[in-house]
């Protein structure tokens, strides 16, 4: 089970979520344990200090909207107007394209302000270093509301079909509100 598995558990309430992850601080490093609250808080320092400086537009690849949404997923019917708060932070891209490859049943399109704690993980994909994603984490207690739902074509090799694609504004949830 991966770090971003666990922390996610963890900061999602999930009863089994486990208390430890293991850390290697680099390769030559031992492997040592450090409680996952202990980790969540070195990563709200990172967000805390690392905000857009102006809006920008990202995208998420959705693989499964009655997971993703359950109870509300529409999978024929318009999902304008749905909104939620990621308790956890979020894994982008700033490349469509890439958001489109994880991509099974919509590719959100997240349009999000300034001031918005975000880390870049990965640089763009290249010919050399394909395996990038171009990766931003947005920081956690996003508040995302669906402002529109529509289709486009997608082209995978020499195929190409439709694709569902949500417009997403983001916002950051004020500490007082619960």
């Amino acid at each position: 089970n991966t770090t971003f598995r666990k922390v996610n558990a963890f900061l999602r309430g999930d009863p089994d979520a486990e208390s430890t992850i293991r850390i290697k601080e680099n390769i030559d490093a031992p492997e040592t344990q450090e409680a996952i609250v202990t980790h969540v808080a070195h990563m709200w320092d990172v967000f805390d200090h690392s905000k857009t400086d102006s809006p920008v537009l990202l995208f998420r690849g959705l693989q499964d909207g009655d997971k993703a949404f359950p109870g509300v997923w529409k999978a024929d019917d318009s999902m304008v107007g749905t909104e939620w708060v990621e308790p956890s932070p979020v894994s982008t891209s700033a490349d469509e394209r890439v958001a489109k490859i994880f991509a099974v049943d919509a590719v959100m399109r997240l349009h999000v302000p300034a001031g918005v704690g975000a880390v870049q993980l990965s640089g763009w994909p290249t010919k050399v270093a394909h395996n990038r994603e171009a990766e931003v984490l947005l920081q956690p207690r996003l508040r995302m509301r669906i402002v529109a739902d529509h289709s486009e074509m997608k082209q995978v090799g020499p195929h190409e079909f439709g694709v569902r694609v949500f417009d997403v504004v983001a916002e950051v949830v004020p500490d007082d509100e619960s």
